[in-house]
């Protein structure tokens, strides 16, 4: 390995269905060591009728968690990197706020989209174009199901959960191709 003339630090925001953590990292001498410092319960939360994650809460915690790591550290890290489950996403309005609480994956608007799409395109089809396997909560099913709503008129951008933590952390709205 590399001999590193300065320690490097960097945090990890891991969002998973059941927790929220933030981890620390450290790159030094000894090599690669990483810390948990923060952890919070996640959970779907029925909202309006729908399943829905707490966005606002689990932002809070982040920045808690953030802080946390830039106390130990005694310095900025000089990366954040953020991974969460991969088909949900954030309706932004033209001045880039969030427009609704984020519906969850398991909600049940997704009921009855996957016969739908069939008859737009063939499996076989969607699958070379895509990728995707056909799975009743993917964001190709969750989107159809907002076709023609309120919601998806007003809004001006979608980001992947993932990439609106780092727009509210960096102020950069921004999707890329792989989303976790």
């Amino acid at each position: 390995m590399e001999t590193y003339k300065e320690d490097f630090y960097c945090i990890a925001v891991d969002m998973g269905a059941g927790s929220v953590r933030v981890m620390l990292g450290v790159i030094d001498k000894k090599g690669i060591s990483y810390r948990e410092l923060h952890r919070i319960t996640n959970q779907i939360v029925e909202i309006d009728g729908h399943d829905r994650w707490d966005m606002m809460r689990i932002t809070r915690e982040i920045r808690k968690g953030i802080s946390k790591a830039i106390e130990v550290s005694h310095e900025t890290p000089a990366s954040i990197g953020v991974d969460s489950w991969g088909v949900d996403f954030v309706h932004l309005d033209e001045r880039g706020e969030l427009l609704e609480t984020p519906v969850a994956y398991r909600d049940s608007r997704t009921e009855g989209m996957q016969e739908h799409w069939k008859t737009i395109m063939p499996e076989v089809e969607t699958f070379q174009r895509s990728g995707i396997n056909f799975y009743i909560f993917n964001t190709l099913f969750q989107l159809l199901s907002l076709k023609d709503s309120e919601i998806l008129s007003r809004t001006s951008r979608i980001l992947f959960v993932p990439r609106y933590i780092n727009y509210i952390l960096s102020g950069k709205a921004l999707n890329e191709i792989k989303i976790s």
